[in-house]
C-alpha cells in the first residue's frame, strides 16, 4: 500500500489535478447536503488536495497535542482567512494557536460537528481505514456520532486491509473515482 502510494502521489501532472478536481466536487457535495461544521485536515503532498467552496459549511482543522503519554488530537476552526498556521515536527500542517483567530472546537458537544473528512494510507470497500500508525483518529472518533468520511485516491482503496479492535470504521469514502457510503449507519 505504501508503494502503491508513493507511485501516486508523486504524480504532479494535469491527471493528479483533474482527479483531484473530481474528490473536490464530491466533497463539496457531501458537506453541502450536511451544513454546518465539519473537521477536515490539511493535505499532505501524498495526500488529495482539495478545497472545500461551501458557503453553508466552517472547516476546523487538527492539531496534536504535545503531551508525551497520551497525544491526541484538537480541532480549531477561523472565520478570518488569513489566520496564520504552524507547521507540526511530523510535517503536517495545523493551526497556530497562540493567534486568537483560532476558536476551539467543543467536539464532546453532540451536534456540535456535522462530518469530518479523514486521511488515511488505505481504504477498504467495507470502509475501514489503514492510518499513518499512531492511532490519533482512532482514539479521537471513538465514539464520536457525527458522519466519518474517509478521502484519498482511488489506488488507496483495497478489497480488504487489515483491521484491530480499537479502529473506528467510516461511514462513506471519497476518491476522485467512486463514493462510497455504509448504508446501515445510524449516523448518516
Amino acid at each position: 500500500m505504501r508503494r502503491r502510494l508513493k507511485i501516486i502521489t508523486s504524480d504532479k501532472s494535469r491527471l493528479r489535478v483533474e482527479r483531484e478536481a473530481r474528490l473536490a466536487q464530491a466533497l463539496n457535495r457531501i458537506v453541502d447536503a450536511r451544513p454546518g461544521l465539519w473537521l477536515s485536515f490539511s493535505p499532505l503532498a501524498t495526500e488529495p488536495q482539495f478545497v472545500i467552496q461551501s458557503q453553508k459549511t466552517t472547516l476546523a482543522y487538527p492539531r496534536i497535542s504535545s503531551a508525551k503519554d497520551a497525544p491526541s488530537l484538537s480541532f480549531y476552526f477561523s472565520k478570518d482567512g488569513s489566520a496564520p498556521w504552524a507547521v507540526h515536527s511530523s510535517g503536517i500542517r495545523e493551526p497556530d494557536t497562540r493567534d486568537a483567530r483560532w476558536s476551539v472546537v467543543a467536539t464532546g458537544s453532540p451536534g456540535v460537528v456535522r462530518g469530518a473528512l479523514i486521511p488515511g494510507l488505505g481504504f477498504d470497500r467495507r470502509l475501514r481505514r489503514l492510518g499513518r500508525g499512531a492511532g490519533f483518529y482512532d482514539r479521537f472518533l471513538k465514539g464520536s456520532q457525527f458522519t466519518k468520511v474517509g478521502v484519498g485516491f482511488s489506488e488507496q482503496v483495497a478489497d480488504e486491509i487489515p483491521s484491530e479492535p480499537h479502529d473506528i470504521d467510516l461511514d462513506g469514502l471519497v476518491t476522485d473515482r467512486e463514493v462510497i457510503w455504509n448504508m446501515t449507519s445510524s449516523s448518516i
